[in-house]
């Protein structure tokens, strides 16, 4: 090959060697871009949760696969802090189901996590009539998440009322009741919530079946 030829090439191959160089250089950065940008992505939704003690908990436990972490200095919400009520009533299939929920009335932000204990009661202050809510997992959650309650910020739960009239008359003992007894997560003072509904005063006959708290009314 003539000595032409070769200081024809050389620049050529110089040349191309710096342009993949420059690929490569490319590719590694774009890459390294996408991991701080699904990083940040993450971190704000985490803030927000804490902040507004809103919807997020749940999308985020589900990310991590387990409950959100609360800002530092808020408790679990005590009774007192709370008032309860029901809304959304639907039916379906011989039951009705409303969304129980709790309201933070105070003026201190706190957290619920898990199932309220509910059961119907012939009187604000009476006796409890018939077997208590069962647990029922939500199946469209992963886990039980952390709810953070800024000051009337509010959480639920589903409550499902299964009609009295389903049953049997001789096993059920169907009365009336004027409302529920409800005792947020981890509490031992309950709530009353009026409601106007059938139950059955057996023991043993379950009527109602409660999901864990989820942020929102």
């Amino acid at each position: 090959m003539g000595a032409d030829m070769k200081r024809w090439i050389l620049p050529v191959v110089a040349g191309a060697a710096v342009a993949l160089a420059g690929c490569g250089s490319t590719g590694a950065a774009s890459g390294t871009a996408t991991g701080v940008s699904a990083s940040s992505g993450t971190a704000p939704a985490a803030t927000s949760t804490a902040t507004s003690g809103t919807s997020g908990s749940s999308g985020i436990s589900g990310a991590s696969g387990s409950s959100t972490t609360t800002s530092a200095g808020v408790g679990e919400c005590r009774t007192a802090q709370l008032s309860g009520s029901l809304s959304d009533a639907s039916g379906a299939a011989g039951s009705v189901y409303y969304h129980l929920v709790l309201t933070n009335k105070s003026t201190s932000s706190c957290y619920v996590q898990g199932y309220p204990g509910v059961s119907f009661v012939t009187t604000p202050n009476g006796s409890p009539v018939g077997a208590p809510a069962q647990r029922r997992a939500d199946p469209s959650a992963p886990g039980i998440p952390r709810v953070t309650l800024t000051t009337g910020a509010s959480a639920h739960s589903v409550l499902q009322v299964v009609e009295a009239a389903n049953f049997p008359a001789s096993r059920c003992g169907m009365t009336k009741v004027p409302g529920l007894r409800v005792y947020p997560p981890n509490q031992t003072t309950s709530l009353y919530v009026p409601a106007q509904e059938e139950a059955c005063s057996d023991s043993s006959t379950v009527v109602m079946d409660v999901e864990p708290l989820h942020a929102g009314a």
